[in-house]
């Protein structure tokens, strides 16, 4: 008897562990399937299948009916999962800001979402123009100011003292960050995007154009700076028109800037004429060029001129952003930017090299929260993405030169001028490269890296009337006299004249 008790007994407590264990596995499986189902149904998920920010479904079966057609794969499974995991591991990274899965990025790998983010190609044209550069102290006059048509605004200056009488409130403050190391910089609040002169936040698809948009944003946001009027422009004319041929492959707002000025007439037709069409990953030809009833809407913007390069440092991006937003590079990798929804990104050399900028974007203000001195990015994934479409990083990190994940290194904004300026009536031959000029020379310039800002300062300076650049070097050789041209390696010469003169 009582070994008939004994064995019910074992056999009721085996069954109550049986019990437990297989109720227990499937919950946690219908929680991740329920949070999944959540997600794939919100605007974020939507937009990740419509952009193909997803991974293609396993299953073949035309029958398969439409309700096992919204039942997640193993695959969308596990990876949704791991991105939970991911986000939790960068929130204690990050503890300043926030992360969530609620992005369009959430079913994407690390290395997918790298390569998403490598596609806009900014990493590598950055790199080549940098190759030109030789390391030296900032100059004391202030950043160079790029050209198009080799012509020029005055080479900015930046007169921190002059900054005290902005319309905006300033303080030179001493921050301490982080408890450990401090900051010696402006404590201010500029939002050009409060001020209305920043139009919606916009999304690029699977089309790698940051650059585009970046330029754009920059150049609607200056010109409404500037005006009091705010357009919304068309990145898909940038996209198709700016160079021979249309494509989603990479480029950067210099580039674009360089097409704006010097071929477009100092504008670009409005968004609502010529729309983005390129978010699932095509570029289609230039309406303006293959379509003879195209009509394009384009105000008169005058950006004949853009400024921008390298900055020495936050401080000149500071003073830059002061005037007006900047398009500018930054490293948008790893866990930090793919599940970003606010607070302030800090610096983090490990996880975002700042010398490894992948991306562009426009910086439309900075301040200080909480005594972390912070920048205010505008992107182009969405506003499902991040605070709205916007980041806030911190701005004068001191772990590198360049900034936090390199946003404070390399950007440029356009300059505006009216038709009838003076400086319009005058234009450069193209460079002759291996060939200089000989004649007096005026001054010899170092740290520049390349034609358009050496143009810049011949435009400059009076009695300039051709200059050689260096490009081994980085050095702009100014002339007064034009003597003739001798075979010389690594050099370009160029002469300034009149745009009539010119043939």
């Amino acid at each position: 008897m009582k070994t008939l008790a004994a064995l019910a007994a074992l056999m009721m407590a085996q069954a109550t562990i049986t019990t437990v264990v297989v109720a227990a596995a499937p919950q946690a499986a219908i929680d991740i399937k329920s949070e999944f189902l959540r997600w794939k149904a919100s605007t974020a998920g939507q937009l990740a299948y419509k952009n193909g920010f997803v991974p293609t479904r396993a299953s073949s079966n035309a029958k398969m009916s439409i309700m096992d057609a919204d039942e997640p794969t193993h695959d969308e499974l596990t990876r949704f999962q791991n991105s939970i995991d991911a986000l939790n591991r960068v929130q204690e990274k990050q503890p300043h800001a926030s992360f969530s899965i609620n992005t369009p990025f959430a079913l994407m790998t690390k290395d997918e979402f790298a390569a998403y983010v490598k596609k806009s190609g900014a990493q590598v044209h950055i790199k080549e123009m940098k190759q030109r550069l030789v390391p030296q102290a900032p100059p004391t006059e202030g950043f160079a100011v790029a050209s198009t048509n080799a012509t020029t605004a005055t080479v900015a200056t930046i007169d921190y003292a002059a900054l005290a009488t902005a319309t905006h409130t300033l303080t030179n403050a001493s921050i301490t960050v982080n408890g450990t190391r401090k900051l010696s910089t402006w404590s201010v609040n500029v939002d050009w995007q409060t001020k209305g002169c920043v139009t919606r936040i916009k999304d690029q698809g699977g089309c790698g154009v940051c650059w585009a948009f970046a330029a754009t944003g920059a150049l609607e946001s200056g010109y409404c700076v500037q005006t009091g009027k705010l357009y919304e422009l068309s990145e898909q004319e940038v996209v198709s028109c700016s160079r021979s041929q249309a494509s989603c492959d990479g480029y950067n707002s210099a580039g674009a800037y360089d097409w704006l000025t010097r071929m477009n007439g100092g504008s670009i037709c409005t968004e609502k004429s010529y729309p983005f069409v390129s978010g699932d990953g095509n570029a289609p030809n230039c309406k303006r060029h293959s379509n003879p009833s195209f009509k394009c809407e384009k105000p008169n913007l005058g950006a004949y001129f853009y400024g921008g390069g390298d900055f020495a440092d936050h401080r000149q991006l500071e003073a830059a952003v002061l005037k007006q937003p900047v398009a500018m590079s930054i490293a948008a990798v790893g866990d930090a930017f793919q599940y970003y929804e606010g607070g302030v990104l800090m610096g983090d050399e490990r996880n975002c090299p700042a010398d490894q900028v992948n991306h562009e974007i426009i910086v439309v203000g900075f301040g200080t929260v909480d005594g972390i001195p912070y920048w205010k990015v505008k992107n182009q994934w969405a506003e499902s993405w991040g605070d709205h479409g916007y980041m806030y990083i911190e701005r004068g990190y001191q772990g590198h030169t360049y900034g936090a994940c390199g946003v404070e290194t390399y950007g440029f904004y356009p300059i505006f001028a009216s038709a009838s300026d003076a400086r319009l009536n005058k234009r450069s031959t193209p460079p002759r490269w291996g060939y200089a000029y000989s004649g007096q020379t005026i001054k010899t310039i170092p740290g520049v890296w390349s034609a358009d800002q050496c143009a810049n300062r011949c435009l400059g300076e009076p009695g300039c009337v051709a200059f050689n650049m260096n490009a081994g070097a980085s050095t702009c050789e100014l002339k007064s006299t034009n003597t003739g041209m001798t075979r010389a390696s690594l050099w370009s010469g160029v002469v300034i004249s009149k745009a009539e003169s010119l043939s």
